[in-house]
């Protein structure tokens, strides 16, 4: 009876509905300006694929050739952030078995587009550890990361070093991935799991890349952190449970 009076006398019900359409509309705005910027994307890329297939038309042999090898690789990785994108919402169905941690992280290195200027440095202590995953999506989830720290050291236009290192403490693996890139905002740092943000031209990335990281991490049980110096470096710590 008391809780009755408290809630008639006060109207609390009333100010409830009003805080929760406040956050609605707060959140709804948000999401509104998220799909615009992803709509502006999917328009910039498909323009960048109509130049290239014109440039593709005008050129022959081996220009050309390399022309459609150039926009076949943009369009598979295009694919991919579209699957990327439908699954974020989507309940993701995994298969676990028992994988070494280092040999699906080496795994991962090999999907990624690097060069010479980029140093990869290795430190694995502990070489033998095993954690109960679906490889096929921690292998992608890595090579986000990993793909993610190649860009950073180019934006950077300098020679740059990723490093890898692999521990455990107690019943974690963790596994660290640093780059002496670009770094982050300090305001953005809190930001990059969301899906849609990102801190990268919108022409060919929809930020579903970290957001996508994090869903696999967390449906593994799992945790992930960032940690950012702007202009200096950023560290991705992942923490998978030991089989």
């Amino acid at each position: 009876m008391l809780m009755f009076f408290v809630i008639y006398k006060y109207n609390v019900t009333k100010r409830v509905g009003l805080l929760s359409q406040y956050f609605l509309k707060r959140n709804m705005r948000g999401l509104n300006k998220n799909l615009i910027n992803v709509f502006h994307s999917f328009k910039n890329t498909v323009f960048s694929y109509e130049v290239m297939v014109k440039k593709a038309l005008n050129e022959s042999g081996e220009n050309k050739d390399n022309t459609l090898r150039s926009l076949e690789l943009q369009m598979q990785r295009y694919i991919e952030q579209l699957a990327k994108m439908l699954d974020i919402n989507n309940n993701i169905d995994i298969a676990v078995e028992k994988c070494n941690v280092i040999k699906v992280l080496e795994a991962a290195i090999e999907c990624i587009q690097s060069n010479d200027n980029i140093k990869i440095k290795k430190i694995y202590n502990q070489p033998d550890v095993e954690v109960m995953i679906d490889p096929f999506y921690i292998i992608d989830a890595f090579k986000n990361i990993l793909q993610n720290s190649v860009d950073a050291i180019m934006n950077a236009k300098q020679k740059g070093t990723i490093t890898l290192e692999v521990d455990v403490e107690y019943e974690w693996a963790i596994i660290k991935i640093s780059d002496d890139g670009i770094g982050i905002k300090k305001k953005d740092i809190n930001s990059i799991f969301k899906p849609f943000y990102t801190t990268k031209s919108r022409v060919n990335n929809w930020g579903v890349g970290l957001s996508f990281v994090y869903k696999i991490i967390n449906i593994h049980m799992g945790y992930i952190s960032a940690q950012s110096k702007e202009g200096e470096e950023t560290t991705f710590i992942i923490l998978l449970p030991r089989a």
